[in-house]
């Protein structure tokens, strides 16, 4: 699952384009070789997206990336950017995005929180938002996610647990958990079961 960051400054392509090409050769890759190492497999879909889209480190679209593969008794979990994965007693997720000290953060939060909805001033601690995680992306101290840098894949969170120990297994954006959780939407077992009419359901209530 790849989850392309909103670009709130100009980018030389739309954040979905770079998912969508990511997603692709990551794909292949991955299909290709059902053995691969996933960071390794992430690492030259990165360098094939960069090379096909004419991409600039800095000046980039970037992606969150997670992929949960069953590898003969095991599954593999692979995680970079703020996705989750919800396993029978265990949350994974990347929290290196959400640890950085960017006091932009916390005023558009507490802006909107007071009622001043998506004005300039909005807008503009948005793009000044991006610009200040920009410079700490894809470096030590900062926060890894996928962009041009192919040496972010090394850094994901991995996770490997014997497949017995998971009968369900639930892949969600930030955007989607953050709401469910705050609706109290977290029966993970049931949701798990649900039908794609279900789940549709969901999204709407969140939506809400």
């Amino acid at each position: 699952m790849l989850d392309g960051a909103s670009a709130h400054a100009p980018v030389p392509v739309s954040p979905s384009i770079y998912a969508d090409t990511l997603g692709r050769h990551l794909h292949h890759h991955v299909d290709r070789d059902a053995d691969m190492d996933l960071a390794e497999a992430l690492a030259d879909a990165i360098t094939a997206t960069t090379a096909q889209l004419s991409l600039t480190a800095g000046r980039s679209p970037s992606s969150t990336v997670t992929i949960l593969r069953r590898r003969d008794e095991h599954v593999d979990v692979l995680m970079l950017g703020d996705n989750l994965v919800v396993l029978p007693g265990r949350t994974i997720t990347d929290p290196r995005l959400d640890h950085l000290h960017v006091p932009e953060r916390r005023q558009y939060k507490q802006r909107l929180a007071d009622g001043t909805g998506f004005d300039d001033t909005h807008r503009g601690l948005l793009v000044t938002l991006q610009q200040q995680q920009a410079a700490r992306r894809n470096q030590p101290g900062g926060y890894w996610i996928a962009e041009t840098n192919p040496a972010a894949a090394y850094q994901a969170i991995r996770a490997t647990t014997p497949v017995d120990q998971i009968p369900w297994a639930i892949v969600a954006t930030d955007g989607a958990y953050t709401p469910m959780q705050h609706l109290g939407i977290t029966d993970w077992p049931t949701i798990s079961a649900m039908t794609a009419a279900d789940l549709h359901d969901i999204l709407t209530r969140c939506h809400t």
